[in-house]
Order: C-alpha cells, then structure tokens, then sequence
C-alpha cells in the first residue's frame, strides 16, 4: 500500500476534506515495484537515475514481459514542500524509454508546512516514492483541464479608439480548454484510467503537453 496527505480527497460522495479516500488495483498479470527515494533536500539527478534503474530491475526479477508503454505506467508521489518535482520527475523520466509517467506532489490542506508519504506501514517526509506497475489489461493516458478559460478582451482600443479587423479578432475570447483528451507530453506527468479518480489530477507545468507525443505530464497538489 501507497499513499500521502492531501489538500482534498475526491470521492463517491463528492470532494470532501480530512476524509481518506483510495483506488485498490488487482487482477491477474499485474505485477508492482516501488523504490522509495530518501533526502529530497540534497537531491542530486543521480538519485533520481538509481531509483528508476531499481524500480525496472524490481519488475525484471518478476519475470514479466519486457516493461514498455504497452504493458507498464510508472506513478509518482513526492513531498509536496521539497520543491523537488521537476528535477526528479527528469531524472526518473529520462530512463524510462517509452514508459509513460503520472503521479502528484503530497499535499497539506491550506498550510504548505508539512506533507508525508505512506510506505511499508509508516509516513515519511523529505522523500518520493516511484511505483512502476506493469499489467496485462489495457490502459489509456489522459489529461484532464480544470482552469477556466480567460476573460474576453475589451474590443476597443485604448481611450476609446476602434481597433481594425485583425485587433478585433485577436482580442476574441478564447475557447475554455478540452475537460478530457488524450495526452502524451515531454518531460512531466500523467493520469491512467486504472487510478481512475483516487488520485486527482496534475496539471502540466510544462505547457508542453500534445496529442499523440510520448510522454509524462507535469505534477500537481494531491
């Protein structure tokens, strides 16, 4: 079992706070590594390199399949206040071939003081947990929008002054952003249907997310 401290838990009865919510995952042919990376705050690549080649020697002492985008996801939960993400989101990222990438930073309600991650029975600071699940049944990445789209620009000028055609046509609103597609982006995280709602969505930090690319999207607060 796996898991971390929130700022709100999504559940069947709606979103609710102080409450603990969680996804089970079981079937035959799914197969599961976690690696558990300690001292975020002295972070170096290579930790995050080490932990990554761990998790995928784990999976291989199994004995499955050769671990791929086809048959493995990777998920990651980190200390939501080591300000450590990106870099270790990198680290990981860039050893895992086409394996694609999910996962959040713990969070602390309102507070921002302290977050914790649960593994082998105990809650842990200062650290990251990288779990790779490899599976026999099929699963789709996708990317879920929550921010709401920009307010329209005024159509006149300043002062009061008529703009031309191409002013006018820049400044028309822009359409609210896709609630669900399907997404593979460059160097940050993801959602698999397998979680399903257990683990609330991360936005892309990296505004680099597009359909049909190999790849992770960005963290964001569990």
């Amino acid at each position: 079992m796996i898991g971390c401290t929130t700022a709100g838990e999504i559940t069947p009865v709606g979103y609710l706070e102080g409450s603990l919510t969680g996804v089970s995952l079981s079937g035959g042919g799914l197969v599961t590594a976690s690696v558990l990376v300690d001292g975020l705050r002295d972070f170096a690549l290579g930790n995050g390199d080490a932990a990554a080649r761990r998790a995928l020697a784990k999976l291989r002492e199994q004995n499955v399949p050769a671990p791929t985008s086809a048959n493995t996801f990777g998920f990651l939960l980190v200390d939501g206040v080591s300000m450590r993400e990106e870099t270790l989101v990198n680290a990981i990222y860039r050893n895992l071939g086409s394996i694609q990438l999910f996962g959040g930073s713990a969070g602390d309600g309102t507070r921002y003081a302290e977050t914790y991650l649960y593994h082998e029975g105990e809650f842990r600071a200062d650290c990251a947990l990288f779990t790779l699940i490899h599976t026999t049944a099929p699963f789709h990445v996708f990317k879920t929008e929550h921010a709401p789209p920009p307010p329209p620009l005024p159509a006149a000028g300043v002062g009061g002054v008529s703009r031309g055609p191409r002013e006018r046509e820049a400044t028309r609103p822009r359409p609210a952003p896709g609630r669900t597609r399907a997404v593979r982006a460059r160097g940050r995280l993801r959602s698999v249907p397998l979680v399903g709602r257990g683990a609330r969505h991360l936005r892309d930090r990296g505004r680099r997310a597009g359909a049909g690319h190999r790849g992770p999207a960005a963290l964001g607060t569990l």
